[in-house]
């Protein structure tokens, strides 16, 4: 027998307990459509209030003439007192509907804002944002920016789409992800900018160079060398170009190529110096090359946001640019560290070269 009383409490448990879901699921739907019935008489009410009359009101509201009326009395009876005097030509607000008017649109709006702020919160604790970036940024600051904040939003899911400066440009363009950190945009009218930081130029040269005792190095000086530059039509190529235009010094490059992986090796080879941003330079690992900040002029690059013209971020993106631009600054190397990153302990030296 107590075997059996258990066995009938063990089954009526789960019984009970999936009345009680059911009733408080019935509960909630109808404290729902509750809720939609009294917005809904309000609404009607002020639709009629500002447009005078109840056929363009219905009309607006998509409602019967007679449904719109039964909305007004049944709030008139809940009120208990009159809200519009119905004339042949047109309706007018009694004393009571004036103030009941005003009170009605604040509190309207101020449900209408609470509901966007929760939507708002909800949209930020989950979704799914895309960005892109050049290298120097995807395999620098950004991987340690992205695990701080997807450890504290776990609920986000963040692509990284990394290429070059040119690229990354038209993807936003296209909307192709939600926005990019990289260079400022040349030519793009379609592109709004915001800057972060600048990224400084450094030279650099081979380890037994003439020029790799100095911590800083002219442009003047630097151009004594044969030069190997970006290729005609890169970003880091217009920047370079504008600066020597302004200094009003010739640059003519003994070789041009298209990935600074390219540049740094034939610069470690001995073919010349060469010249990159520091951003660049601190993902590179070449323990034959010293390096040196470029002056007189100093030459940089602008780092930002980029984004679509006249298009807000979505709440959650807006979250992670902001992110992004508060941390940047913080994790950046300055181009001093990476001056002496770059001078290590000497190798097998492998001649002296003057180039």
């Amino acid at each position: 027998m107590p075997a059996l009383t258990c066995g009938r409490a063990a089954v009526e448990k789960p019984l009970m307990q999936e009345i009680n879901e059911h009733r408080m699921l019935i509960i909630a739907l109808i404290d729902q459509v509750l809720m939609a019935i009294t917005i809904r008489r309000l609404q009607s009410f002020i639709t009629v209030a500002e447009l005078g009359g109840f056929r363009r009101a219905a009309e607006e509201l998509a409602l019967s003439q007679p449904a719109l009326s039964a909305h007004i009395q049944e709030l008139e009876r809940f009120l208990g007192v009159p809200l519009l005097r119905r004339t042949t030509r047109k309706v007018q607000l009694t004393s009571d509907g004036t103030v009941f008017l005003a009170r009605t649109r604040r509190a309207l709006a101020e449900l209408d804002a609470v509901v966007a702020e929760i939507e708002e919160r909800a949209a930020i604790q989950r979704g799914r944002i895309s960005v892109a970036s050049v290298p120097s940024i995807s395999a620098n600051v950004l991987p340690r920016i992205l695990a701080e904040f997807t450890a504290t939003n776990p609920g986000i899911t963040v692509e990284i789409d990394d290429d070059r400066a040119e690229i990354i440009e038209g993807r936003v363009e296209r909307s192709e992800v939600d926005f990019a950190i990289g260079p400022a945009p040349e030519h793009s009218t379609d592109l709004a900018f915001k800057h972060i930081v600048d990224d400084p130029f450094l030279a650099i040269f081979p380890r037994n160079h003439a020029l790799a005792t100095k911590t800083t190095v002219s442009l003047k000086d630097f151009v004594r060398y044969p030069i190997i530059a970006m290729r005609t039509g890169l970003n880091m190529r217009s920047v370079i170009d504008n600066a020597f235009a302004k200094s009003k010094i010739f640059l003519r490059p003994r070789h041009e190529v298209n990935h600074h992986e390219t540049l740094t090796g034939m610069v470690e080879s001995g073919f010349g110096v060469g010249m990159l941003p520091a951003l660049t330079i601190s993902i590179m690992h070449h323990p034959l090359l010293a390096s040196a900040l470029i002056v007189k002029p100093t030459i940089t690059r602008q780092i930002g946001i980029i984004q679509r013209r006249g298009e807000p971020l979505s709440p959650v993106a807006s979250q992670f640019a902001d992110t992004l631009s508060e941390r940047f600054v913080e994790l950046i190397q300055t181009p001093v560290d990476i001056g002496k990153s770059m001078r290590l302990p000497k190798a097998r030296s492998r001649g002296k070269t003057g180039a």
